[in-house]
C-alpha cells in the first residue's frame, strides 16, 4: 500500500535491548472521479532492519508498505479495548517530501531511496511511485 508518514517515527527499545518502531501513515482511497478521496490512518510496527530504513522519514515523504494486520486486545476500567496496526514486513521509500518536486528516477538519490524487506523473498522487484499524492489530508 503506498501512503504518505503524518509523523515521524516513535523509535523504542525493548527489555531486551531490540529496537523496533511506530510509524503513522494515512493512505486515500479514491471515490471516482470529481470526488474527493477519503483518508485513513493507519499505525505501523517496525522491527529489526526496517527501523533504520524509517529513522529519519519524515512527515509527508511517500513509503510503499506491506505487512500483516495485527489486532491486539486489552481490558481497561473494565472494558475490552481493540487496536488494529500492520506488522511491516516490506517498506520501501519512495521518495521525501523534501524532495517531491525532483523526483525523477534518474535524480532521486540512493540516500533518499531504499528498501527493507523482511520476508524470505525480499519484497516486489521495482515497485514504482503511484501519482495522487497532491490530495493527501496533511
Amino acid at each position: 500500500m503506498n501512503v504518505r508518514v503524518t509523523q515521524a517515527p516513535d523509535i523504542k527499545t525493548s527489555a531486551s535491548g531490540n529496537e523496533w518502531a511506530i510509524l503513522n501513515v494515512a493512505h486515500n482511497e479514491y471515490q471516482g472521479k470529481g470526488k474527493d478521496s477519503k483518508a485513513h490512518y493507519f499505525r505501523v510496527k517496525v522491527f529489526g532492519k526496517g527501523v533504520d530504513m524509517v529513522r529519519g522519514m519524515k512527515p509527508g515523504d511517500a513509503i510503499n508498505v506491506e505487512g500483516d494486520l495485527q489486532q491486539e486486545v486489552w481490558e481497561k476500567d473494565g472494558q475490552k479495548r481493540y487496536d488494529v496496526s500492520i506488522r511491516s514486513t516490506w517498506i520501501r521509500y519512495l521518495i521525501s517530501k523534501d524532495r517531491e518536486k525532483d523526483s525523477t528516477p534518474s535524480n532521486t538519490s540512493s540516500d533518499q531511496q531504499g528498501s527493507f524487506g523482511g520476508s524470505e523473498w525480499g519484497g516486489p522487484e521495482g515497485a514504482e511511485q503511484a501519482g495522487g499524492w497532491d490530495d493527501t489530508p496533511f
